[in-house]
């Protein structure tokens, strides 16, 4: 499964899913930019981050809920988007508290 994440909290989110195993994050060029600037940068000067992630199709099931749990989390608090590429390119906007949206997400995850 491909995802793509982007926005201004990315990063967190990324690197929590970054210590699932099989997941692979693959960040875009604006967020190395963003890395190496941040100490020196204000964060409203900056860009959005983003980044492909790669789900492993012989993940467990355990790996899989992790994933799950990080990204509805994710959506629910931070500002990030999250398209899913297997459920036909939804997205899934954050800051989003309305349940039906974290409903939606999980089963595009499944």
């Amino acid at each position: 499964m491909i995802l793509y994440v982007s926005g201004r909290d990315t990063d967190d989110l990324l690197m929590v899913l970054e210590g699932v195993r099989g997941v692979t994050v693959k960040r875009s060029q604006e967020r190395k930019k963003r890395k190496y600037f941040e100490k020196g940068a204000r964060k409203e000067s900056m860009g959005q981050a983003s980044a492909t992630v790669f789900l492993d199709s012989a993940m467990g099931e355990n790996e899989l809920a992790a994933v799950r749990d990080i990204l509805v989390q994710g959506v629910r608090c931070k500002e990030v988007e999250v398209v899913v590429k297997e459920a036909g390119d939804r997205a899934f906007a954050g800051p989003a508290a309305d349940a039906e949206i974290l409903v939606a997400l999980t089963n595009a995850l499944t």
